[in-house]
């Protein structure tokens, strides 16, 4: 009987001989048979598909030990069951032939020397391409445990930018089939100025290591306001709020605004993004404590927001729309950079599980000496298991799809789960810090599953959700977070809600 427990720490790969694993996907075979029960920690979780040739019946054709890339084995999809069924009798068995697809005479056949359990499929993705074999190791059986599934691609964006035809359908591919499964990549683009990365840093550090009292004077809190406006936050101390929690943060929305006569910038829904004069947009630090900390975050903004059109472009390709239908969403868009700070072994976690509320996230962590880098940031893979996300460059950022970007797919790219901890076997007094992007559409954009996208709420079990226009989106969610008393459970559910749940109805 396979063991019941350990499986929720890992990654679940499910061997599968041709032509057996093409019956599952093209769902002509829904009911998977077996001579022992699959795990019930393994029901209602997508397991990959690891495709091995046709073989000797009864026989694995892979080593208990796996090699990446080991040749004759493919990943091609992910299948999700329901439910174990045991045979009582070879009756019961033929009854569901149809569905199980394994012929009378096979060696696979009904058998009354052992038990003879049928697996119901619920749900099956079909990947359009195969991926290669991670390191994998037999657990039990026919089920393995991925041991490398922390692995995030990086992508380079020269590719769809600079390159022909041919190179940017394959950045569209790798981006794509990437966000189908976890919603995390690295980007790479000779755009991305890393001189301008390490500054921005640079002038964070220099900020946080500020005494309290120079910190908050770039606060929202310290500006003599005169009207009702917009004005962004700025600092904010660690325990101020539950999205601070044991961390200190500086953030901004659209820096360089400058005063517009426009109805979009001007009316009351406007003013909830951008200030009004004489209130300033911004709380900066004093020009003559840090001359250099303006500068180079609005530079920094800016190669975000370049960054983000071709993100845009690439995510319209992947979904089948006109090349600058997203950015139409996001003309005049309301995206906030934040600069976060703590200290390992000052307090626990820093934020809960959450999927962002934005279309992507893209972040860039120090990796200076004295700082943790990204060790602290874990993703939930599929099958639910915690990956940390593994170290990388100053020349790459990394990128994590949003619940927007998932409402706009239709479920069909992931707003992947994650979470900022605090590992026990981290030395204390190690600098956390990371500048993080939040791209969020305009303040009036409708959101809602993109007409290209409406057959994936189908293909992946989801409801279409009601349309929101952004502003009264991120107010819903944020408010949680902000409501006396504070229900922190409730908030982060709230905060979460677009999450789209599988297994709703179409």
């Amino acid at each position: 009987m396979a063991p019941d427990f350990g499986w929720n720490t890992c990654e679940v790969a499910l061997e599968l001989q041709a032509p057996y694993s093409q019956y599952i996907l093209d769902g002509t075979k829904t009911i998977e048979t077996r001579r022992y029960k699959l795990p019930s920690a393994l029901l209602g979780r997508d397991l990959l598909l690891l495709e091995t040739p046709e073989g000797i019946t009864g026989v694995s054709g892979l080593p208990d030990e796996i090699e990446e890339g080991l040749q004759g084995a493919r990943l091609i999809g992910t299948v999700r069951f329901e439910s174990n069924l045991e045979y009582a009798s070879k009756d019961q068995w033929v009854n569901d032939a149809n569905k199980h697809r394994v012929p009378l005479d096979s060696a696979y056949a009904f058998t009354t020397k052992g038990s003879v359990f049928g697996w119901t499929v619920s749900h099956i993705h079909r990947w359009d391409r195969s991926k290669p074999v991670p390191r994998l190791r037999r657990r039990y059986r026919s089920l393995f445990e991925v041991l490398t599934s922390s692995i995030v691609p990086v992508v380079d964006l020269g590719g769809f930018v600079e390159g022909d035809e041919q190179a940017r359908q394959q950045v569209v591919r790798e981006v794509s089939e990437q966000c189908e499964r976890i919603g995390f990549l690295f980007i790479r683009w000779k755009n991305l100025d890393t001189k301008l990365i390490r500054q921005a840093h640079s002038v964070a550090r220099t900020f946080f290591e500020q005494a309290m009292q120079e910190k908050q004077k770039s606060s929202k809190s310290s500006i003599d306001k005169k009207t009702s406006s917009f004005t962004s936050t700025g600092y904010r101390a660690a325990q101020t709020t539950e999205n601070n929690r044991n961390r200190e943060s500086w953030s901004c929305s659209v820096p360089e605004y400058e005063f517009m006569p426009e109805e979009y910038y001007t009316c009351s829904d406007g003013q909830k993004h951008f200030a009004l004069p004489p209130d300033p947009q911004v709380p900066w630090p004093s020009p003559e404590t840090l001359p250099t900390f303006r500068s180079s975050v609005c530079g920094y903004y800016r190669m975000m927001e370049e960054v983000s059109s071709v993100l845009l472009r690439i995510f319209a390709a992947a979904m089948g729309c006109e090349d600058d239908a997203l950015l139409r969403y996001t003309s005049r868009h309301i995206s906030s950079l934040n600069l976060f700070s703590s200290t390992t072994g000052q307090g626990g976690g820093i934020a809960q599980v959450h999927g962002d509320a934005d279309c992507f996230t893209i972040l860039s962590h120090d990796h200076s000496p004295g700082s943790v880098g990204c060790q602290c940031l874990e993703f939930q893979t599929p099958s639910g298991a915690w990956e940390t996300v593994p170290r990388y460059n100053e020349d790459v950022l990394l990128v994590n799809v949003g619940q927007i970007m998932e409402r706009w797919s239709g479920g069909r790219f992931k707003a992947t789960m994650h979470r900022v901890t605090a590992p026990d076997d981290l030395r204390p007094g190690l600098r956390r810090q990371v500048i993080t992007y939040f791209n969020i559409p305009n303040y009036d954009a409708i959101l809602e599953c993109l007409p290209e996208c409406r057959a994936n709420l189908f293909r992946e079990g989801r409801k279409l959700l009601p349309a929101e226009r952004t502003t009264d989106y991120v107010a819903k969610r944020m408010a949680g977070f902000y409501a006396k008393p504070l229900d922190v459970e409730k908030a982060w559910s709230t905060y979460n809600a677009d999450i789209l749940p599988t297994g709703a109805d179409s």
